[in-house]
C-alpha cells in the first residue's frame, strides 16, 4: 500500500501480536487511541514503556483521547490522563451523539461534519499534523519519495468545502 498511497491508516486489533509489531516497525507515525476510562488509561500505559522498548520513539507517537460515550462521574478529565501517563494528549476527540449514530449507520460522520464543530476541528487537528509531519519529514529526507499533502477537506450537504 506504502507504493500506492501516500498515507496508509492501518487500525489494529488492541493486542499487541507478530503483525502488529511488524506494522509498528515499519509505521512513520503512531497514533494511540486511549478512552477516558480507568481501564483503558491503566492498558495504555503498560503499552507506552513497551512501545518505545520495540524501537518506536515518542516522536512517532501521538496520543489520542477519544470520548465516545457521554460524559459521567468519575469520568477521567485529559490532565488526569496525561499525568498518570506522564504524556501530553496530542488530541482530544469530544463526544458527539452523531457520530455514534454514524458508527452504527456506516455514514461516516466527517462527511456530514462542518470544520467548527467539535468532531470536525479535531479530526482536522490530526490532519494538520499528518501534512506538518509529512512536509517536515520530506524537508529532512531529500531521498524520501516525495507525500502528497492531505486535502483538508469535508463534504457539507453535498458541498466540497476546501480549507
Amino acid at each position: 500500500a506504502r507504493r500506492s498511497f501516500g498515507y496508509v491508516i492501518v487500525d489494529t486489533f488492541p493486542m499487541l501480536d507478530g503483525v502488529l509489531m511488524t506494522v509498528l516497525d515499519i509505521s512513520d507515525l503512531n497514533f494511540i487511541v486511549v478512552q477516558g476510562m480507568a481501564p483503558s488509561v491503566a492498558g495504555i500505559a503498560r503499552l507506552l514503556p513497551v512501545l518505545e522498548g520495540l524501537g518506536v520513539p515518542q516522536s512517532r507517537q501521538r496520543l489520542v483521547l477519544n470520548y465516545n460515550y457521554k460524559p459521567f462521574l468519575g469520568n477521567l478529565q485529559p490532565t488526569d490522563i496525561a499525568n498518570r501517563l506522564q504524556r501530553t494528549i496530542d488530541y482530544v476527540v469530544p463526544y458527539e451523539g452523531r457520530v455514534l449514530s454514524s458508527m452504527n449507520t456506516g455514514s461516516p460522520q466527517v462527511l456530514h461534519s462542518r470544520r467548527w464543530e467539535r468532531f470536525g476541528r479535531a479530526v482536522n487537528s490530526i490532519i494538520d499534523d499528518l501534512d506538518t509531519w509529512a512536509v517536515d519529514v520530506g524537508a529532512r529526507d531529500a531521498t524520501a519519495p516525495e507525500r502528497p499533502v492531505v486535502e483538508r477537506r469535508l463534504k457539507v450537504a453535498g458541498q466540497e468545502e476546501a480549507s
